[in-house]
């Protein structure tokens, strides 16, 4: 699953930071910085091969 936010986050469709205080873990905080229907789209096309 992470190579694939990696990936999403390196083409521009997600932004990705890690959480900070006041959060347990390594919590990875995802936002979504464009329309959730072209994001859908891009996933098709990378799933589909």
């Amino acid at each position: 699953l992470w190579k694939y936010v990696k990936s999403l986050s390196i083409g521009g469709l997600v932004n990705t930071k890690f959480s900070g205080r006041g959060l347990r873990g390594r919590t990875t905080l995802i936002g979504l910085p464009a329309p959730a229907s072209l994001i859908r789209s891009y996933l098709e096309e990378v799933l589909a091969g």
